[in-house]
């Protein structure tokens, strides 16, 4: 029995360690599709974008270079933060409101 749990410690240990630069990487491509997503929209050029386009390009660089020291944790904070903003980015590049994205501006029922 002893033997049987050294046996599966033994393979469950890498598996488990590569959670964070797993997880890093996966939110860091998350980002870079949305960031690509703005930058074909036009948000480095628009001047209502630009704000968040800028921010989401720092925060990504932020996250890479946490990666590059093992600070998987703030990395993934990083590049949760560029992918929130590129999509910001995105929006107003578009041209999209937050209230239209929501769906919560619907034209009203007429009244009887």
């Amino acid at each position: 029995m002893i033997r049987l749990l050294g046996v599966c410690l033994l393979f469950a240990a890498p598996l488990m360690s590569a959670c964070g630069p797993m997880q890093s990487t996966a939110y860091l491509y998350d980002a870079d599709i949305q960031l690509e997503a703005a930058r074909t929209a036009g948000a480095a050029e628009k001047t209502d974008a630009v704000y968040y386009w800028t921010l989401a390009n720092l925060y990504i660089h932020q996250a890479r270079e946490e990666v590059g020291y093992s600070h998987y944790e703030s990395a993934v904070d990083f590049a949760r933060k560029a992918k929130e903003f590129a999509i910001k980015a995105k929006d107003k590049a578009n041209g999209i409101t937050p209230s239209q994205k929501d769906g919560s501006a619907t034209a009203e029922a007429p009244t009887p």
